[in-house]
C-alpha cells in the first residue's frame, strides 16, 4: 500500500494500512539500509507501491533534500531512480534558505508535489522526475520559509508558508544568544491553497 503524503492521509492520522508485509515470520530477515544521499532530507519520505518510474515497475521512495534536491529512491535497492534539481539551487545551496517540505504524492500516481528554497511548489513526474508544472507560492523567499508538509484534499495541494530565520547579533545578559545564531521569526504563517492545472 502506497503512503502518499505525511502522516499517510490528509487528515494526518499516522495510521497506515493493518498489513504491512512485515510479519514474525520475516522480521528476522529484515535488513537495515542505509542509502546515499546528496544533501540532508529534514522531511518524511513518501512512499508509492508498484509504479512505473524509468520504464519499470517499482517500489519507490520520494524525498526532499533540505535544498530542495528530489530523488526517487528504489524502496528494495536503494538505488536513485531519478533526480530533480531546481533550476536555481546554485543561488541558495550553503546557504541558511533551506526547506523541509516533505513532498506529497497526486492522487494518480503519476505525479508528485515538491518544494523549494526559492518558494515554489514543483508536479514531478514520478516516472522521470520532470517537473510538470510549477507555482511560486512566497513573495520573498530569502525570508519565508516552505517547511511544513506539503498536502492534498479535494483537489487542492496544501502548503504552509512561515517566516524563515533572521540573524540576531549578540544580546548582552542571561537570554544572550551566540554572534550570527539564527532564530525563527514566528510572527507570521500563511496557507497557500493550489489548484494545479489537470494533466
Amino acid at each position: 500500500a502506497d503512503w502518499p503524503m505525511f502522516g499517510f492521509d490528509s487528515a494526518r492520522q499516522d495510521v497506515g494500512p493493518a498489513e504491512t508485509g512485515i510479519t514474525a515470520t520475516n522480521l528476522a530477515r529484515l535488513v537495515r539500509q542505509q542509502v546515499r544521499l546528496p544533501g540532508t532530507v529534514d522531511s518524511s519520505p513518501i512512499y508509492l507501491h508498484d509504479v512505473t518510474v524509468n520504464g519499470h515497475p517499482r517500489d519507490t521512495f520520494f524525498v526532499t533534500t533540505t535544498y530542495g534536491i528530489t530523488l526517487a529512491i528504489d524502496a528494495t535497492s536503494g538505488q536513485a531512480l531519478w533526480r530533480y534539481q531546481p533550476p536555481t539551487y546554485s543561488s541558495f545551496a550553503g546557504s541558511a534558505q533551506v526547506t523541509t517540505m516533505t513532498p506529497v504524492a497526486d492522487p494518480s500516481r503519476a505525479a508528485i508535489y515538491a518544494g523549494g528554497p526559492d518558494g515554489r511548489v514543483r508536479k514531478l513526474s514520478v516516472a522521470t522526475g520532470r517537473e510538470l508544472w510549477s507555482t511560486s507560492i512566497t513573495l520573498d523567499p530569502t525570508h519565508e520559509k516552505l517547511g511544513s508538509a506539503l498536502n492534498f484534499a479535494n483537489g487542492l495541494v496544501i502548503a504552509a508558508i512561515g517566516r524563515v530565520f533572521r540573524r540576531h547579533a549578540a544580546l548582552p545578559g542571561p537570554r544572550r544568544h551566540p554572534e550570527g545564531v539564527e532564530r525563527p521569526d514566528r510572527r507570521r504563517v500563511e496557507l497557500a491553497l493550489l489548484r494545479p492545472p489537470r494533466a
